[in-house]
């Protein structure tokens, strides 16, 4: 959730404005670290996201294909909440068992079990996203 998230919160400010992060601040965050779909929708929202991001990086002067820090999360959540349809989208939580993105987990929820990463109910999770976020998850005992 937005207001619950300080990182996203500040981004959101500062390359958008307060108005914004204002409607945004029931929204849950998303990652735009795994975005997965039907080539078709996927092509749509990339061009739109293109199209944001180009503005943002207008806006603040920066050069071509720079991404400050922030502005690929911020812009992605400004496309999918205020310029795309939701109905070509399914937004997983942070820990489900097809999609795991770890900056948003406790660690208590996974863990390693035959060299997989599984959730504390013992479930495959086929994507992990961020794993590098927590090396001790892959200490030897």
């Amino acid at each position: 959730i937005f207001f619950q998230d300080h990182i996203n919160s500040n981004w959101v400010e500062k390359f958008y404005n307060f108005n914004t992060l204002f409607k945004l601040k029931n929204k849950q965050v998303l990652c735009s670290g795994v975005i997965l779909g039907k080539a078709k929708i996927l092509k749509k929202f990339f061009i739109l996201l293109i199209n944001e991001h180009a503005k943002v990086l207008k806006k603040f002067k920066y050069k071509s294909l720079s991404f400050p820090r922030g502005s690929d999360n911020t812009t992605v959540n400004y496309c999918y909440y205020f310029l795309c349809k939701k109905e070509n989208f399914i937004i997983t939580k942070a820990l489900s068992n097809k999609i795991s993105t770890m900056a948003a987990l406790n660690t208590n929820e996974i863990k390693i079990k035959n060299n997989k990463f599984v959730t504390s109910t013992n479930k495959l999770i086929s994507i992990v996203h961020q794993y590098d976020r927590y090396f001790k998850i892959f200490k030897k005992k």
